[in-house]
């Protein structure tokens, strides 16, 4: 079965893309989660939205930012949302702009240029 609204799902390895690989379609995901103060990898969704094609993840990752602030109770201290590497920090700073929300964001090592092959 087709569908238009379908994405492209894929995964960067190690081993990066062979020629001749199938592209698996899919429906892409924006996931928000907590995760848990205790020294565990526990996390709890807080909101999950189906990106369409042609979706910007950024802004859609920082509409869900500004959804889950909105329902939170006044704190004395800012929110923390940890981002991926896949994210344009950039982007995601101009978008919550006045939130008061603070950005933390893994580096995407440069996976191109990996070569199992080569010694580190």
């Amino acid at each position: 079965m087709q569908s238009a609204h379908r994405g492209v799902a894929s995964t960067i390895t190690r081993r990066g893309t062979r020629p001749g690989q199938p592209i698996v379609a899919g429906w892409c995901y924006s996931w928000l989660v907590a995760l848990s103060a205790g020294h565990d990898s526990w996390t709890a969704p807080l909101d999950s939205c189906r990106l369409a094609v042609g979706d910007n993840p950024n802004q859609v990752a920082a509409q869900q930012v500004r959804g889950v602030l909105a329902r939170l109770p006044a704190v004395p201290i800012a929110a923390v949302f940890a981002f991926d590497g896949g994210y344009d920090p950039v982007q995601l700073r101009v978008e919550l702009a006045g939130t008061g929300a603070q950005i933390l964001q893994t580096r995407l090592l440069d996976l191109l240029d990996v070569d199992p092959t080569k010694p580190r």
